[in-house]
């Protein structure tokens, strides 16, 4: 089970990435990176992120 440092929001995922916030959802609509529902916002856990990296 994921701990909630190990998730991170949109934005975290795109200051990541070094990019915009509507490419990281983009990315999580088409199915290119995993994420999770959680309060009714996307969270992608650090695992996922560093392999789509």
């Amino acid at each position: 089970m994921s701990t909630f440092s190990e998730l991170l929001t949109v934005q975290e995922a795109a200051e990541k990435l070094d990019v915009n916030i509507s490419t990281v959802t983009s990315f999580i609509e088409r199915g290119y990176l995993p994420a999770k529902r959680c309060g009714g916002r996307s969270r992608i856990h650090i695992d996922d992120l560093k392999e789509f990296a």
